[in-house]
């Protein structure tokens, strides 16, 4: 296993696992419980918190990762370093690995109260469950295992939110029941407008072309035709994705109105509304999604850390192995310091 097989696959990624990978990474819990949430409160506008990610990730894939891909970066803050200079690589990469080792602390703590809610334990107890899987196959493994678990939890993720889908609207008797428990207003794609979308749609463009969390597969893919294939076929899956969480809110909105947290529409859906045998495979689903992105950018976290920063400055001259060992014990560290934030911050809002 050399450096470049842990942080980029040895620039080996094919189109299967890179596009798999990438997608897992992108449906996220807070897209599935947060988009559900969002279409409960204001009907099937919401639909636009995910949908606005599509042409973004259809620009990026025919624009820019196979660029990027072409010019043989191992992270994204090295390309602005070859711009502006080491200082504001090294900048950037700090910035980057604040907000990655965040994101992962709202993944940690999403997994938690679900994984709590599912097995009786404490959050804490689940919180620190719920690392350890992630952290322990991403400091083992390097980026190869991300991929491949990724991958797996892509089928999870897809297999269970299409099965919710086909149990709720059954449960509210299909579409005409959802247009007989709804009002019309509910069905309208206007209620936020136009500029709100149009703005989701900006950030989303802007956000994902340099996360190294992303962009990190179009780096590791075998060429730059796997990595335009990757991220359009993830914007393409984005109309499957988020087409189910919309449904999923409106049945949420129809069979259990009044909820005080939109955000608790999901889960409650699953836990009042599907069959008992079927909501193990729901909740196993929804913590897929947030293992897959926290894994995802933990290995970009470490990425950074180890290639922008500790190497360049305290390593040079290190051999292989002990690069590795440096980018394993960096990994536990930065998904120990995610843990510590989940568990001090009160709730998944705040911590966005």
């Amino acid at each position: 296993l050399s450096t470049e097989d842990f942080h980029l696959c040895g620039r080996q990624l094919g189109r299967f696992p890179a596009s798999l990978s990438l997608a897992a990474t992108e449906f996220s819990g807070s897209g599935l419980i947060g988009g559900a949430g969002l279409v409960y409160a204001i009907g099937l506008s919401g639909i636009f918190w995910n949908y606005a990610a599509i042409p973004a990730y259809i620009l990026l894939g025919f624009l820019v990762a196979p660029r990027l891909r072409r010019l043989q970066l191992t992270t994204i803050p090295e390309y602005i370093g070859m711009k502006f200079g080491v200082s504001t690589q090294r900048l950037t990469a700090v910035l980057e690995i604040v907000e990655a080792v965040a994101f992962v602390a709202v993944q940690i703590l999403v997994s938690a109260l679900l994984l709590a809610a599912l097995f009786g334990l404490s959050v804490p107890q689940a919180s620190l469950l719920i690392t350890a899987a992630f952290a322990i196959y991403t400091m083992m493994g390097g980026l190869w295992a991300v991929v491949w678990t990724d991958a797996l939890q892509y089928v999870i993720l897809m297999v269970g939110i299409n099965v919710a889908v086909f149990l709720a609207m059954k449960a509210v008797g299909g579409v005409d029941g959802l247009q007989a428990s709804l009002p019309q207003d509910y069905f309208s794609f206007t209620q936020l407008g136009l500029w709100t979308p149009l703005a989701w749609g900006a950030l989303a463009l802007y956000s994902y072309g340099v996360d190294q969390a992303y962009m990190q597969r179009a780096l590791a893919a075998r060429d730059a035709e796997t990595a335009r294939f990757a991220y359009i076929f993830t914007g393409c899956n984005y109309v499957i994705f988020g087409g189910c969480v919309a449904i999923l809110g409106l049945a949420a909105a129809a069979l259990l109105p009044g909820l005080a947290d939109e955000n608790r529409a999901l889960p409650e859906l699953v836990a009042q509304v599907l069959p008992e045998g079927v909501r193990a495979l729901i909740m196993t689903a929804i913590i897929a999604a947030t293992m897959s992105t926290s894994s995802s950018f933990l290995a970009a976290a470490s990425s950074l850390a180890v290639q922008d920063l500790y190497e360049p400055i305290f390593g040079a001259g290190a051999s292989e192995e002990r690069q590795i060992f440096h980018s394993r014990v960096i990994t536990a560290l930065l998904a120990a310091v995610s843990l510590g934030i989940s568990l001090v911050f009160p709730g998944v809002v705040s911590l966005v």
